[in-house]
Parts: structure tokens; C-alpha cells; sequence
């Protein structure tokens, strides 16, 4: 039911939107057919006014902090966090966390940095690997659920996956 209410809200918003900016085109469009000048093809001052996406101001090279992560079993990204891998952080994303090209922009620049044939670091090798994984897991869309979901409730990767510490009762002593 509350995923219902969201759903009109947001499309009545929308509705509301467009009305308006139809509206707004008609009252245009009435001032541009009484002037004698010629009509504008593209009129500046809304191309200005439109929001645009931040620059990705991202940089592969200076880029070293990849997080950590409990994952003892490796089936995400071993100890380290998938979204710092690619340089971005999780607990900023509230509501939207990043889309499919984002984390395709990243990967890219990061794997142009660090593939091993034009790295020269001794751990070239391992960190590409690591940065293929980390796209892997973010670029399917069930998996990065799944990772997202057992992000902070560790309790259901050990149900799913299990844990590698063996518990040993120890003998008593006195």
C-alpha cells in the first residue's frame, strides 16, 4: 500500500510538471508569433537554467583506498569494498547509488591505470583482478542486490555461505 502512495505521488508531481511547462511553451510561442523578428532556434537562457550532472572529478591514478569489507568466503570482493574499489563511496548514495555507465567510466580509468601490461607496480596483477571483480559484482544487477543487501546484515551471508572459523571447545582447567 505504501509503495502505491509513492507511485501517484510521484506521478501526480510529473503530471503537475508537465502542465506546467506546456504552459509555459504556449505563453512562449504566443509572444513569438506576435513579434516581427524571426523565431529563435534554440533560446539560451533555458539551456542555462537546465541542471547539469556533476563532472566526474575522479582520479585513477591518486586513487588507492579500497575500503575494507567482511567477505571471508571471496564471493564478492574478498576484504575489500566493491564500491571503493571503483572509487565510490556507498554511505553517500542515500536513495541513488550509481548507475551502470558510472561504474563502467571507472573501471575503465581504473583498468587503463593498472593493467598489468601498462603498470609496472609489482601488484598490478593482483589490484586489476581485484577491479574486474568489483565491476563484475556491480554491473549484475542480482549480485550487486545481493551485495548490497548483506553489506551490513552479516548474519545472512553466514546462513548463505557459512564462515570459515572453526570453533574448538577448549578442555577445562582449573
Amino acid at each position: 500500500m505504501r509503495n502505491i502512495s509513492r507511485t501517484t505521488g510521484a506521478r501526480l508531481v510529473l503530471v503537475v510538471a508537465f502542465l506546467l511547462m506546456t504552459n509555459n511553451n504556449n505563453n512562449v510561442h504566443a509572444e513569438e508569433s506576435s513579434s516581427t523578428s524571426p523565431p529563435l532556434e534554440s533560446n539560451s537562457e533555458t539551456d542555462s537554467t537546465l541542471p547539469k550532472p556533476p563532472a566526474d572529478s575522479f582520479n585513477a591514478t591518486a586513487h588507492k583506498d579500497w575500503g575494507t569489507y567482511y567477505d571471508p568466503k571471496n564471493q564478492f570482493c574478498g576484504q575489500y569494498d566493491c564500491y571503493k574499489i571503483l572509487g565510490f563511496d556507498y554511505g553517500e548514495y542515500d536513495s541513488v547509488k550509481p548507475d551502470r555507465t558510472k561504474i563502467t567510466k571507472r573501471y575503465r580509468a581504473l583498468s587503463r591505470v593498472w593493467h598489468p601490461d601498462k603498470s609496472k607496480h609489482r601488484d598490478a596483477k593482483d589490484r586489476f583482478v581485484k577491479i574486474a571483480r568489483a565491476y563484475e559484482v556491480l554491473t549484475d544487477e542480482d549480485t550487486r542486490k545481493e551485495y548490497d543487501y548483506m553489506r551490513f546484515n552479516q548474519e545472512a551471508y553466514f546462513q548463505k555461505y557459512g564462515t570459515d572459523v572453526f570453533y574448538a571447545f577448549a578442555p577445562k582447567s582449573d
